[in-house]
C-alpha cells in the first residue's frame, strides 16, 4: 500500500513484461532486484533494518535507488513470504536484526538465474550490479551460468556506448569524456566477471 500512495506523488511509469508461454523465467525485474538486494544483503549475517536499507540503496547505486518505503515493503512480503526471519536483538538501538531464512537461500539463487534485463537504462545497470555483488554466494555451476548471462549484459552495454560514440559530435570533449568513463566501468566489471570464472 505504501508503494501506491509513493506513486502517486511521483509521475506514473507504466513497465510490460511479455508474458512467456516457454514457461522461461521473466527477466529480472526491479521488485524483484530490491528482493536480491535484500535477500543478499543478509545471507552471512544478520543486518539491523536501518543499516539494511543502506546497503540495498548503495548496491542499486546512485542512477536508480528505491525509496525507502519501498525497500519496506519489500522486506515486509519478504518476511511474510518466509524469505527472510526477523530477529529481537538485545542491542537497544538495533531491537530487530534480519537474516536468511532456509527458504530465503532457494529463493535467493533462483533471482540469480533469471535473466538480466537487455536495455540500456538505470534501473537495468542497478540490477546488474545486484547480481554482481552477490556472484560469490552462488555455488560453481550456477555461478558460471550467471556470469554467462551478466557478460552478455555488460557486452550489450558497450555496444549502445559503441553507437553513441559513432554519433558524438567531435567537438564535444565533455561527452567524450562520460562515454569514456562508462566505457571504463563496464571494462573493469567484465574484468571482474574474468576472475571470477
Amino acid at each position: 500500500m505504501m508503494a501506491l500512495q509513493l506513486a502517486a506523488t511521483e509521475p506514473a511509469r507504466i513497465v510490460v513484461l511479455p508474458h512467456r508461454p516457454d514457461g522461461r523465467e521473466p527477466v529480472l525485474n526491479p521488485s524483484a532486484a530490491i528482493d536480491l538486494a535484500l535477500l543478499g544483503a543478509v545471507a552471512q549475517r544478520d543486518v539491523p533494518l536501518d543499516r539494511l536499507v543502506e546497503i540495498v540503496a548503495c548496491l542499486a547505486g546512485d542512477g536508480w535507488s528505491p525509496a525507502r518505503e519501498v525497500v519496506l515493503d519489500r522486506l515486509q512480503r519478504a518476511t511474510a513470504a518466509g524469505w527472510i526471519a526477523s530477529r529481537e536483538n538485545w542491542v537497544r538501538s538495533m531491537p530487530f536484526v534480519y537474516g536468511l531464512a532456509p527458504a530465503g537461500a532457494g529463493h535467493l539463487v533462483s533471482l540469480m538465474r533469471r535473466p538480466t534485463p537487455v536495455r540500456d537504462d538505470a534501473a537495468a545497470r542497478a540490477i546488474a550490479s545486484i547480481k554482481l555483488a552477490f556472484l560469490d554466494l552462488l555455488e560453481p555451476a550456477d555461478a558460471t551460468a550467471v556470469n554467462a548471462d551478466l557478460r552478455r549484459f555488460y557486452l550489450s552495454q558497450r555496444d549502445s556506448l559503441a553507437m553513441r560514440r559513432a554519433v558524438l559530435p567531435p567537438n564535444r570533449p565533455l561527452l567524450a569524456d562520460a562515454l569514456a568513463e562508462q566505457d571504463a566501468i563496464i571494462a573493469r566489471r567484465l574484468a571482474r566477471l574474468d576472475t571470477l570464472i
